[in-house]
């Protein structure tokens, strides 16, 4: 067994914590970079749930023993306390991988805030400049002014009036950033001074019943069932707290 950055370690007796003298067992071994771990035996199967149970006080062993590039998630940005603690590291002239390994990043994302820092003088992430957008302005109020003037409008519609080589997905994602979002219109039946007076009559009817006599009524609701891709439902465009307003 090898540690990172040092020499082999040898068999040492102690450092084996056996828990069942009779019987198998299997052996888990931790390696650490930062202090020299017991060799830990289980006893009989091993299963997932006793892996756990190892484990629960390692929880930060996987960062502070892979790389700093596979810890992070992918393509996630460096904050801002994280580049004042790179140029921090840089200016004690320390390694760029041992700076790494201390801001849990890759090597070369601190060669980038170094030399963006020595060239400018900053570290500010720069605004990523992004696709090119399609619609000017005038077509984004005109694509906003269709989903308020008629909500249950497609996006079919609406690109085929703004005249823009667009995905629907684009029609989205501008009407989003207005508040307005694509839900299904609140529909209620009408409710007659007839259905009223039949309702309060069937109340009425029932208002001495007891517990036994409701556990024999079995209240049912409608399902909607879809076979194909389409349920052929109408959407409305409408923003948060409008539920009343869609037709």
């Amino acid at each position: 067994m090898t540690r990172f950055g040092t020499p082999a370690l040898t068999y040492d007796r102690d450092r084996l914590l056996p828990t069942d003298k009779h019987g198998s067992i299997m052996i888990w071994v931790t390696v650490s970079c930062v202090s020299a771990r017991p060799i830990v035996a289980l006893k009989g199967r091993t299963t997932g749930e006793k892996y756990r149970e190892v484990l629960a006080n390692k929880e930060d062993f996987r960062k502070r023993n892979i790389p700093g590039k596979c810890a992070r998630r992918h393509f996630s940005q460096l904050s801002e306390f994280e580049r004042d603690l790179i140029i921090g590291l840089k200016t004690a002239v320390r390694s760029t991988r041992r700076d790494a390994g201390q801001v849990n990043c890759s090597e070369c994302a601190v060669r980038n805030c170094w030399e963006q820092w020595t060239r400018e003088g900053t570290h500010a992430r720069k605004t990523g400049s992004g696709a090119t957008r399609k619609t000017t302005r005038r077509e984004d109020r005109r694509i906003m002014r269709q989903a308020l003037v008629d909500p249950t409008v497609t996006r079919s519609t609406i690109r085929a009036d703004v005249s823009v080589a667009i995905v629907p997905q684009t029609i989205s994602r501008h009407l989003a950033e207005a508040n307005l979002k694509s839900k299904r219109p609140f529909r209620a039946l009408p409710l007659t001074p007839k259905h009223r007076q039949l309702h309060l009559q069937w109340c009425q009817a029932r208002s001495m019943w007891n517990v036994t006599d409701w556990q024999k009524v079995v209240f049912s609701n409608e399902s909607r069932f879809v076979l194909g891709t389409d349920d052929n439902r109408v959407w409305v465009w409408r923003r948060t707290g409008e539920q009343y307003n869609s037709p």
